[in-house]
């Protein structure tokens, strides 16, 4: 992963790892992404269907962008479940 405001590439192989695992199961194919920024942790849930209708394949994997235009259709996005953590650190070794 990048620095806050780029991408997070998810390899062709990892989401042919999915597909694998849900037709064997016989169940709908869906993605989690985690991500962690500077004072936020993103996690959103969507199918892989509709991971692969708005980030079409690039050259061997599908990328899921994170400036705040895609943040933005992403929360507008029925088809996204969405969840914001924000988080402060009051102490650390």
């Amino acid at each position: 992963m990048g620095t806050d405001c780029e991408r997070v590439s998810i390899s062709d192989r990892e989401l042919g790892k999915v597909k694998t695992a849900c037709t064997a199961l016989k169940c709908v194919p869906y993605i989690a992404l985690l991500i962690e920024q500077k004072k936020e942790i993103w996690i959103f849930f969507t199918t892989l269907s509709h991971l692969l209708e708005i980030q079409p394949y690039g050259t061997a994997n599908v990328d899921w962008n994170m400036t705040e235009a895609d943040l933005m259709r992403y929360l507008a996005d029925p088809e996204i479940m969405a969840l914001e953590l924000n988080h402060k650190v009051w102490r650390w070794w």
